[in-house]
Order: C-alpha cells, then structure tokens, then sequence
C-alpha cells in the first residue's frame, strides 16, 4: 500500500480535505426546468447483442442520461424480440414483438406479461478509465471477446495488487451518511424554487416497493457511501466519485447487519470501503472484500438504475412517490459545490495510478459496463445512434 507522492496531488487533497471540514453557508439556488414538463415520447433505439452465450437487450436515452441492460431470456426460459425504433414515453423504455411494454427497471407494465420482470445483468455506468483499469482489455461493442475480466497481482494480505492501494484520505475523512433523512417531491417544490437538483443532475435510483428512492450524485459527491434502508432491505449505496461509479449491495451477510464507511484507500482510484464489525475492506466496483477477516467474501448485489433528475421526476406519472436523499445530512456542506474542480471534464487528470490504461475511448466518458462470466463489456451512447 502506497502513498501517491505527485506534490501538486498533495495540495488538491489538503484543498479537498479543507473543504470537507470547513463549514459552508448554503444559499437556496433556484431548480432549472419546467415543474410541469410535458411528458417527452422518444424514438427508442435499442441494442441487441449475445454476450457469453447471454442474449441480452441494451437501451440509452443521452438526453437523460440513463443506459441499462437486461436478460433478454426470461426466467421461463422464453427469448424475447423487442422491436427497433419504437416510439414510448419514459420510463417505458421497451417494447416486444409479444406486445409487452417494459419499464427502465425491467417491469412489464402491460402487455400479456404484465407484472413479469426482466432478469437483470450486473452492469453499471462509470468512467471509462475504471473499467479499462478493472477489467484489461474490456470489450467494446462492435468488437470481438477480449481477455480475462480480472488480472490482478495478490499478496497474502490483499486480493487485489496492493502496490496500486493508495492512501487517498485518512479513515471516514469523508463521513458516511447513517441516518440518511428524505424529501418527499413534489411539483410545487419547483414551482417556488425551493428544490434543489437542477434537471442534469445525475441520480442513483432504487425502487422501494411502489415508490422510489434518488440519490443525488450532488450529495454523494461528499460523502460516499450511504447506509439505508430500501423495501424492508437493509443496503449500502456507494458512489465513487473519482471512477464515476456506484453499487449497491445488502449489508447483512454472516448473519449480521453491517454499517459501512469510507476506508480512504483506494486501487485503480476506485473508493475502498470498510464494514464496522471485522474493519475488512471492499472494492466498491469488485462488490468484494479485498482485506482483511472477509477477504474474497463477495457482496450480494442489487439492482439500481442511474439517470438524471429529469428523467427520475418522471417515474412519479403513475403516482409513485420519489423520495429523494436530503441536503439536511448532519454535515456543514455546500451541495452546490463540485468538491473535485474540473475533474469530470479533464480527460488528462486521473488522481492516482492505474493498474492498466487503455485509450480507446477519452478516459472521462461515461459507459455501461457489462460483467458477465468473468467477462466485461462497455457500451457507449454513440452505440445507439
């Protein structure tokens, strides 16, 4: 485990660690966008690709930002064929040559299958350097089956190259958040001016139950990791900000329930987290712990969706109630500050080294990563055009 010894590197993360401890006055900020929109109807391009003997169905929508991918075979083993061009209003994404019409989460919302559910494929979106750095040679569409999913270099102690560990903080330096609290939205909210995501906002989504519940990147940008409680599950949300990538696991496993924090190490850049009873430590984007008494212990995943706060509004049509994570988090921050200066938009900054680099695609893009079989594959919205 390694310390990064670049000077200039040093001075953003004393930068960095000054604004998480100094306390900021928030001003309200007006939310962008129409409180009323009108619904949008979108031509939907799709993706149907055979990944490791997997049929599976891809959708993108750029202007709200969201890329999924599911099963194309049900659990009854039936393959379905969705059709091409298909003119829906969001957040019905799909339709099948059978007539069933399908939601970003996978739910045929009419249709003779009604109530099915898609089965879901672990995939999620990040930067593209991350899943260059995780997975050598990842694949992208268009092209053929490259190596191995994971190469990595262990010692006894960690599972993954412990000379690319790195010390980005010290131990919850960035407060996780424990006792997450909500607001109910609304359309008046925006209205008065009295919301605070702008439509771009990127947003992690979970369905509880009828209902949902958003994350805002804006919020997680400063703390990382959220320990809650979602359709009677308890779960941890993460969000890495330096990768680009989030997951979300159940936090009771050994017959235990588990809180999580913020380890301050990281490898290939990507946030390192650590459970409260064994102090172990987990790789947000190998869903695995890497050090420590769980090592290999891997996580069970769960399904989420990321998109903007334009499109999360509009899961609320049928009288969903969303939910989204408070500003009111215990903690003096200014949400409306990016912790990170130009990070997102800087293809040449990565903070910290990379076990494999890989320019095929600018390193800040942000894709859909694909596991299946020890396998990745990225997807890019340019794909579905």
């Amino acid at each position: 485990m390694r310390t990064f010894s670049n000077n200039a590197f040093i001075v953003s993360i004393v930068l960095m660690s000054v604004l998480l401890i100094t306390s900021c006055n928030k001003d309200e900020t007006p939310a962008g966008g129409d409180p009323n929109p009108t619904p949008r109807v979108d031509v939907v391009n799709i993706i149907k690709d055979d990944f490791q003997g997997t049929e599976l169905i891809a959708y993108a929508n750029s202007d709200l930002n969201v890329m999924v991918a599911f099963n194309a075979t049900l659990a009854d083993g039936t393959t379905l064929t969705f059709e091409e061009a298909t003119v829906l209003t969001f957040p019905e994404i799909l339709k099948d040559t059978e007539g069933n019409i399908w939601n970003v989460f996978g739910q045929a919302v009419s249709g003779p299958r009604t109530g099915t559910n898609l089965r879901e494929i672990r995939s999620f979106m990040g930067y593209w350097f991350s899943f260059a750095a995780f997975f050598p040679k990842v694949t992208l569409f268009g092209e053929s089956v490259n190596e191995r999913l994971h190469v990595d270099d262990p010692s006894n102690d960690w599972l993954v190259d412990p000379d690319f560990v790195f010390i980005g903080s010290f131990k919850d330096g960035i407060p996780a958040l424990n006792q997450p609290s909500f607001i109910e939205y609304d359309k008046k909210l925006e209205v008065d001016n009295k919301f605070f995501l702008e439509n771009s906002d990127l947003v992690i989504v979970i369905q509880d139950g009828d209902n949902f519940k958003v994350y805002p990147h804006k919020i997680l940008d400063w703390h990382e990791v959220v320990n809650d409680v979602v359709a009677n599950e308890k779960v941890v949300i993460s969000f890495c900000p330096l990768t680009g990538t989030s997951n979300l696991w159940s936090r009771v496993f050994e017959n235990q329930e588990h809180v999580f924090g913020v380890s301050g190490l990281l490898f290939n850049s990507n946030l390192i987290l650590y459970d409260d009873i064994t102090d172990s430590n987990w790789s947000q984007i190998k869903a695995t712990s890497v050090n420590g008494a769980y090592k290999s212990l891997e996580s069970n995943n769960l399904a989420f969706k990321e998109m903007n706060w334009e499109a999360a509004k509009m899961l609320s049509q049928n009288g969903s109630v969303i939910k989204v994570l408070s500003e009111d988090t215990g903690f003096s921050r200014d949400y409306d500050i990016y912790p990170y200066g130009d990070y997102r938009t800087n293809h040449n900054r990565i903070s910290y080294p990379l076990k494999f680099e890989d320019d095929r695609v600018p390193s800040k893009e942000r894709v859909l990563g694909v596991l299946i079989n020890d396998k990745a594959k990225a997807f890019r919205f340019q794909d579905f055009e």
